[in-house]
């Protein structure tokens, strides 16, 4: 990222010291200049609108009116930018005070930011957990003296890791003869950790809602392909945070006598030294999206 984007994204958010408020977009308080017209802006932070991405200038606008229609003052003070390479991250702390309830809030906040010759095309406010996640690591290198952990290497590994146990599952259709063919034997050896643990957070699943280490997975895949002939897997997107991923994939099922099934969900991983450690499988994509942003 060249040091030009660096300055002018600091001119641009020097103006965010001076106070939000009811129509201070509007009145020009804050400038719409840095924004490429076709800018994409996605809300992670703000729990009634977790993961909606506003467009354009006046999708910014409308963004920053929600944000603020919430609250009677607000401030956002600019701590550092940092390069992250492809991107900008900008730590902050956030000062405001809740509109009907009085509440006074004082926390982190971590914003990304994407350019294109010179202007902003993408740019969200990373949520509770991952920003917090950066805030502590920035902080803990400062007071180590050294640089803060290369948070993009983490994801990158994160990534790797869930793609690559993903793999195995699209590259082909799974057969029912596939679990006592002893197909997944090498999955779990070389991306499952040996205690891992599956918990099962979708309504009417008639299984356990928990399953531990490899012979456990062995279990929920008898519970889960048991009731089909075969079963395809389509990966729709995969959104990472730090060492956390979580899948949104369709899956489509033949049984032995109805009609093909089809089901759209999301799953939840975490992973540590190079495995998978904790397996979360959601009901619904929104529901697996939301649980990658929270820290618990």
């Amino acid at each position: 990222m060249s040091r030009e984007n660096v300055e002018k994204l600091l001119a641009h958010l020097e103006s965010w010291t001076r106070g939000w408020g009811p129509g201070a977009w509007q009145r020009g308080e804050m400038d719409l200049s840095l924004f490429d017209s076709d800018v994409a802006y996605e809300d992670m932070n703000l729990p009634d609108h977790l993961g909606e991405t506003y467009h354009g200038h006046e999708g910014v606008v409308r963004a920053a009116e929600r944000w603020t229609e919430s609250f009677e003052w607000m401030s956002v003070e600019l701590e550092e930018i940092v390069d992250a390479g492809d991107h900008l991250l900008s730590f902050h702390r956030w000062r405001a005070k809740a509109q009907h309830t009085g509440i006074e809030i004082d926390e982190p906040l971590v914003y990304r930011w994407i350019f294109r010759d010179g202007r902003v095309t993408y740019f969200c406010s990373l949520g509770p957990g991952e920003g917090l996640v950066l805030y502590n690591d920035r902080a803990h290198a400062r007071l180590d003296g050294g640089a803060a952990p290369d948070a993009d290497a983490a994801e990158s590994d994160t990534r790797a890791v869930v793609e690559g146990a993903w793999s195995r599952f699209t590259e082909r259709p799974v057969e029912s003869s596939d679990l006592d063919a002893g197909r997944f034997e090498p999955v779990f050896a070389e991306f499952y950790a040996p205690d891992v643990e599956w918990s099962m957070r979708v309504a009417g699943w008639l299984g356990s809602d928990t399953y531990r280490g490899h012979a456990g997975m062995h279990d929920l895949f008898a519970d889960w392909f048991g009731t089909f002939a075969e079963v395809a897997f389509e990966i729709q997107r995969i959104e990472v945070a730090g060492r956390r991923a979580a899948t949104v994939l369709t899956q489509r099922g033949l049984t032995p006598t109805g009609p093909p099934v089809e089901w759209r969900y999301g799953v939840v991983n975490d992973v540590r030294d190079g495995r998978i450690v904790c397996v979360e499988v959601h009901g619904s994509p929104e529901s697996a999206l939301a649980r990658l942003q929270r820290s618990d």
